[in-house]
């Protein structure tokens, strides 16, 4: 091809790549559409910085649809950097790495790709790449039980927002802020972040961050006893999530947390029904939320006196979550199955549960489980 011919796939590459971006904030099928649309123009220039964002943007648009694909692309975004000297897109490259293996819930990598890409930015200078990679690493450490060292990340990537005038960003990292002070205790913290954050949704067009602050939302209201507030929250983001077509890896939550409230209303039957081949469908292809999807499914086994079932699904979830090393979900866990389980293994369930919440310094949590009959 000559020059031209290059440039100008270079420029479509470029003009898809930015339409990706931006679409997958209102519609994943247009955004994959775009991504697509951009991956085949690739083909004719795969060495170029352009063409690696968009093997980049394959990793976390795929990572719960084609999960070997999404990884394949993930590594070679930034092994066509490394090769052909594209410093500021290898930046980019790690970052997006790391969302494709969050969504996997591999940790380990995800964790190694953030930090490459936060440690680029003295070369590269990329301020937005540098706080989504803090905000994204915040994430990861939440996933993990990892509360203080999220809070700082959270913390930092809200604080880097606010030099840049990003208010995306300032909205997203404020709901980590608030979700890891709700974990460690600070109630009134989380209650005022997530404020902060909600009133700057005004200024956005962002389906999946208004879902996002939802949850947050119902997570903070569930753990004051508000129940009827928490499920009207989640329902919130359950409703945008259904009229924009979501399946974003974010919006999961909303589904599973709502289950299990209705877990304890005889009366939702029917918005169960509805709701549970869709959570189930969303956390098999995300696996950070097969635990607590795990869960809600035993509730709900455990709602219509199917005890057994219930018991045996709560032993898949404490699988589950031990293997992924999601310590404050596994301690979660145990708390249901201490409620459900005979009273020696309820007081082995309610020991470990206890154990976790000191290690991970989640205060409100410890303070209900040791609330709890032993």
């Amino acid at each position: 091809a000559s020059a031209r011919e290059r440039a100008v796939a270079c420029l479509r590459v470029r003009v898809l790549n930015r339409l990706t971006y931006i679409n997958y904030s209102f519609s994943l099928t247009r955004a994959v559409t775009t991504h697509l649309a951009a991956l085949a123009a690739a083909g004719r220039v795969p060495t170029t910085r352009d063409a690696a964002e968009t093997f980049a943007h394959h990793g976390p648009l795929f990572a719960g649809h084609l999960p070997a694909s999404a990884r394949h692309h993930a590594r070679r975004a930034v092994a066509v950097c490394r090769r052909e000297g594209h410093l500021a897109m290898q930046m980019t490259a790690e970052f997006m790495a790391g969302m494709c293996f969050t969504f996997q819930a591999r940790w380990d990598e995800a964790t190694a790709h953030f930090r490459a890409a936060i440690a680029l930015y003295p070369r590269v200078g990329d301020l937005p790449v540098l706080q989504t990679a803090h905000e994204n690493l915040a994430y990861v450490l939440l996933y993990r039980g990892d509360h203080d060292l999220a809070l700082a990340e959270a913390a930092h990537a809200l604080a880097l927002a606010g030099r840049a005038g990003d208010i995306r960003g300032q909205c997203n990292s404020g709901c980590h802020v608030a979700l890891a002070s709700l974990r460690l205790g600070d109630l009134v913290r989380a209650r005022r972040v997530v404020a902060e954050a909600a009133a700057l949704l005004g200024v956005l067009e962002d389906h999946v961050l208004r879902c996002i602050v939802h949850i947050v939302q119902g997570r903070i209201e569930r753990a004051a006893g508000a129940d009827e507030a928490a499920r009207l929250a989640y329902a919130r983001a359950v409703a945008i999530s259904g009229e924009h077509g979501l399946v974003q890896e974010e919006v999961v939550p909303a589904y599973t947390e709502l289950l299990e409230l209705y877990a304890r209303l005889p009366g939702a039957a029917c918005e169960t029904a509805r709701l549970l081949p869709l959570a189930r469908r969303l956390a098999r292809r995300f696996p950070a939320h097969t635990g607590a999807w795990l869960r809600a499914e035993a509730l709900l086994l455990a709602q219509r006196g199917r005890h057994d079932a219930a018991r045996r699904t709560l032993a898949r979830a404490v699988h589950t979550l031990r293997s992924r090393g999601m310590r404050h979900e596994l301690a979660r866990t145990l708390e249901v199955v201490a409620s459900l389980a005979p009273a020696d293994e309820r007081a082995r369930a309610r020991a470990e549960a206890l154990q976790i919440h000191r290690e991970t310094g989640a205060q409100a949590d410890l303070r209900r489980v040791e609330a709890m009959p032993r």
